[in-house]
């Protein structure tokens, strides 16, 4: 996922939904957008504490720009991700075309539903990190989000979450 977050408002510009693909498959879907979006150090985000780790290890991209990649998560900061996520949707201040990009509506959309949270919902979250549900434009020009985590998007179903927008709906 690419998201730049110096449009107003940000904007997905690219999201690629990678299931069941082994290390280096994703590691070459990162290296490819690193090249094509000429990112730099703080505008690549991987999720460390997890399979994304090894990920991270075997990059073939500038080590300035691995290092600062590592982004580790715990119960309380994935909740701030989501919450800042909401916000920015609330706000209107986050687009993305849902005719191009299915998968990450469908996610969005099953987040909705309370104690489901899919993986490119996670990292968009981590895209806006530092967005504070605005638009910055001394954040960098574009972020490459790489979230690698289990389990396929859920339908909707249970209670609405209570912090999510009723316009995702």
């Amino acid at each position: 996922m690419v998201v730049n977050i110096t449009a107003s408002p940000m904007q997905v510009v690219q999201f690629t939904y990678i299931k069941g693909a082994d290390y280096t498959r994703v590691g070459e879907n990162i290296e490819a957008n690193v090249r094509d979006y000429e990112l730099r150090p703080g505008e690549l985000f991987v999720e460390a504490n997890g399979p994304g780790g090894p990920v991270i290890d075997h990059l073939k991209v500038p080590s300035a720009v691995a290092n600062a990649a590592r982004f580790n998560t715990t119960k309380p900061s994935k909740q701030a991700l989501l919450n800042n996520l909401v916000l920015c949707m609330e706000k209107g201040t986050l687009q993305y075309d849902r005719v191009q990009m299915p998968q990450l509506d469908r996610d969005l959309r099953a987040s909705q539903w309370e104690g489901h949270t899919p993986d490119s919902t996670m990292a968009l979250g981590i895209a806006l990190h530092d967005t504070q549900g605005i638009c910055r434009r001394d954040r960098g020009r574009m972020r490459k989000i790489q979230y690698w985590g289990g389990g396929a998007p859920a339908g909707p179903g249970g209670n609405r979450h209570p912090l999510t927008p009723a316009h995702w709906g």
